[in-house]
């Protein structure tokens, strides 16, 4: 996955920090003995711990205890009457006091750590849907065809250079995004972005100096370019567009219509993709998810003038 890695960010961390919801704690109209969570934007609230459970789950030990204490007393000289009623006792005993202890545990600590988990799952699943956040996914497991197809509209594709990828799917892009008319904007490192710049992405990417970087930015345009000459030749609708960027992007990411893979990219020279963490999202118009951030960071650098269109190729 050579070449598929942008660093920093264009613009800083979002302004837009939302405080956490906060809560009170509310005693309950219909029982009093009820303590009960109630979040302030209005969801249901739930039961802590419900101190008459516990109250009865006491009383119901101490009578089980009671009833076995009867059923073990008495003389060995009683009559059948009293033998019948220690046997009734020490079955009532036997039965009230396990039932009383594990209803006086399951109140004062299983309920309370049970409810800890499922409302720390219940958590983390509303931030994750919230975010965007549809698949977690190797970036070599990726079925890239499928995504490109079941998601319509234009296709955006921002990462370093992406020779290996551009290789081996430029010509399914081109033919799939094409085939409904579709535009491919197609965003690599600018050849001509500042020296540092393009010395550091040379040493990070294993290029031997910024020429043998820059020839190999050159080499996808390149592959781009054959795809849509190939389109030209076969009749076929394609439209490419290979945008340069001049700054740092902190992700590398593969847009179709609302659907987005974002891939964290290696620093590492000839990592492996196998293994790279990938998050399928989608558009969720809100500026604290996922897609949308991406988006408007990218959309940043280029009000700024740090982007800008190397060439556009189409054929209708």
């Amino acid at each position: 996955m050579d070449g598929e890695l942008l660093l920093a960010a264009c613009t800083p961390d979002p302004a837009s920090v939302y405080p956490p919801k906060k809560s009170y704690i509310e005693l309950s109209r219909r029982t009093s003995a009820s303590l009960r969570l109630m979040p302030r934007d209005g969801t249901p609230y739930r039961t802590v711990t419900n101190y008459k459970v516990v109250l009865a789950s006491v009383v119901a030990a101490g009578v089980g205890f009671w009833f076995l204490y009867i059923g073990i007393s008495g003389g060995e000289q009683a009559s059948d009457t009293e033998i019948l009623v220690r046997r009734v006792a020490d079955v009532l005993g036997g039965a009230l006091l396990p039932i009383g202890i594990v209803v006086f545990i399951y109140e004062l600590w299983f309920q309370r750590s049970m409810i800890t988990e499922i409302m720390a799952a219940t958590k983390l699943q509303a931030g994750v849907v919230n975010a965007g956040l549809r698949d977690l996914s190797s970036f070599d497991k990726i079925e890239w065809r499928k995504f490109f197809e079941e998601n319509r509209g234009d296709v955006e594709i921002v990462l370093g250079y992406g020779r290996t990828w551009s290789a081996q799917h430029a010509a399914m892009v081109t033919r799939v995004v094409g085939s409904r008319g579709d535009r491919v904007k197609y965003t690599v490192l600018d050849p001509e972005a500042p020296r540092p710049l393009l010395q550091f992405y040379a040493d990070t990417w294993g290029a031997a100096s910024v020429p043998d970087l820059r020839t190999r930015i050159e080499e996808v345009r390149q592959t781009w370019r054959e795809q849509v000459e190939h389109a030209r030749r076969d009749g076929r609708r394609a439209h490419v567009v290979i945008e340069g960027v001049s700054r740092h992007v902190p992700f590398t990411f593969y847009r179709a219509g609302d659907a987005m893979w974002v891939v964290l990219a290696p620093r590492a020279p000839g990592r492996s993709a196998e293994g790279i963490p990938a998050f399928r999202c989608l558009r969720m118009r809100r500026d604290d998810a996922l897609f949308e951030w991406v988006i408007n960071d990218v959309e940043a650098c280029r009000r700024e003038g740090h982007a800008r269109i190397l060439e556009e190729m189409k054929v209708t």
